[in-house]
């Protein structure tokens, strides 16, 4: 079953805010990377949940920057991917193969 959605019409007060904000034509938003390039910039040989996963990262970025580029868009998504990647890394060494809590464990 579809959302039925109403068209009610804005106050002066809030179709101001909404151009003020930048957020008038935010449908009409297309993303500056597509999947393939995403794809490409984070070296994955395949889609699925990674690549829906950074295009909504990539949605939030593009909204908190409406003047960035595409070039800067994908500048960001390297260093963050670069940076989580490295971060995961980083928990793993910490707890190294031994630390690691079996399911059993946790229901002692």
């Amino acid at each position: 079953m579809g959302r039925e959605y109403v068209d009610v019409p804005l106050t002066s007060k809030e179709s101001n805010l909404r151009v003020l904000t930048g957020l008038d034509k935010v449908w009409d938003v297309k993303p500056l990377l597509n999947g393939k390039e995403i794809m490409d910039a984070l070296q994955l040989k395949s889609g699925g949940p990674l690549v829906s996963k950074w295009q909504r990262k990539l949605l939030a970025w593009q909204l908190a920057h409406p003047l960035g580029t595409a070039e800067e868009c994908l500048k960001w998504l390297k260093e963050t991917h670069s940076s989580s990647t490295r971060s995961a890394g980083d928990m793993e060494e910490l707890n190294g193969p031994n630390n690691k809590k079996s399911k059993t464990e946790d229901c002692d």
